[in-house]
């Protein structure tokens, strides 16, 4: 993550991620969840590269990870 944060500060892009299917079938998916999201905040979410919504928050995108 810390080469493609750089790589996009070095163009002048946005940086995110998203969270796939991988987890659904985990018992604990939304621990898993919940633990990658803060050690995204921790480690990249602060950076000016972080795509950001209009105000301000930081942008996750998930898909089909099923229901909480």
């Amino acid at each position: 993550m810390s080469i493609i944060m750089k790589a996009a500060e070095e163009v002048g892009f946005k940086v995110t991620v998203i969270f796939e299917p991988f987890y659904r079938g985990s018992i604990d998916k939304w621990s898993r969840i919940e633990k990658s999201i803060r050690r995204l905040e921790n480690r990249y979410m602060g950076s000016h590269v972080w795509l950001r919504n209009s105000d301000g928050s930081p942008v996750i995108f998930t898909f089909d990870v099923g229901p909480r």
